[in-house]
């Protein structure tokens, strides 16, 4: 049933159709390093410049569904997210600063694959792309706020987890699921179930390759 009691909104199905990996996001080893306050501190200087690079090109992913935005209202709430992801690359810079991290190396594979899948994900009509998009933000909320209330405040981690598990975060991701909901209300198309679960898949390969490192 929907939230409201009605109907299973096409938002709540993308996230019914992949509930199968639901467990290993909110299992993840790196997602249980974070809570415990113990993750290596190579993985996280891998994690910082992981983020820093996929924040750049999430980026340019948001202007580009912006601007195959059908509508002036879709275009403004993909839009609202800009400033938000304009304060995670600056926080990621800060985190680069603390911990010396060199923000100049070559981010690996992983990082590299996912941001270029969005990307592919434009030619494949605004729907397809906005499924891509909500899964993005989803897996994230979902995955930082199930340790929020677990998460040492004094660690290096807790600002991420604070900024991916905030008011500002859940609003946004609302005003994408009515977007979602808007694009496509007979339910997700096969195209648009597709492209969520490859996202969902390829964070969780982007968090492996933080935690145990990867080489091209």
């Amino acid at each position: 049933m929907g939230q409201h009691g009605g109907a299973v909104s096409t938002a709540e199905q993308l996230v019914l159709h992949s509930a199968p990996l639901w467990p290993r996001v909110l299992g993840h080893p790196l997602v249980n390093a974070v809570a415990a306050g113990n993750l290596d501190p190579d993985a996280f200087d891998r994690w910082i410049l992981a983020e820093h690079a996929f924040g750049t090109e999430f980026r340019r992913f948001i202007a580009g569904m912006v601007t195959i935005s059908p509508t002036g209202w879709d275009a403004e709430v993909i839009a609202a997210g800009l400033a938000p992801n304009k304060c995670d690359i600056d926080m990621v810079s800060r985190a680069a600063l603390r911990h010396g991290t060199d923000l100049d190396v070559e981010p690996g594979p992983s990082t590299i694959g996912f941001a270029g899948y969005l990307q592919s994900q434009l030619q494949r009509g605004y729907d397809v792309a906005l499924a891509a998009l909500y899964a993005t933000q989803q897996v994230y909320f979902d995955a930082w706020g199930s340790i929020r209330d677990r998460t040492n405040w004094s660690t290096p981690y807790w600002p991420f987890v604070d900024t991916w598990s905030s008011a500002i975060f859940s609003d946004w991701i609302g005003g994408l699921c009515q977007l979602v909901d808007a694009a496509s209300p007979g339910g997700p198309s096969p195209a648009m179930c597709l492209s969520f679960d490859r996202v969902v898949r390829f964070e969780l390969q982007f968090w492996s390759a933080i935690y145990v490192g990867e080489t091209w």
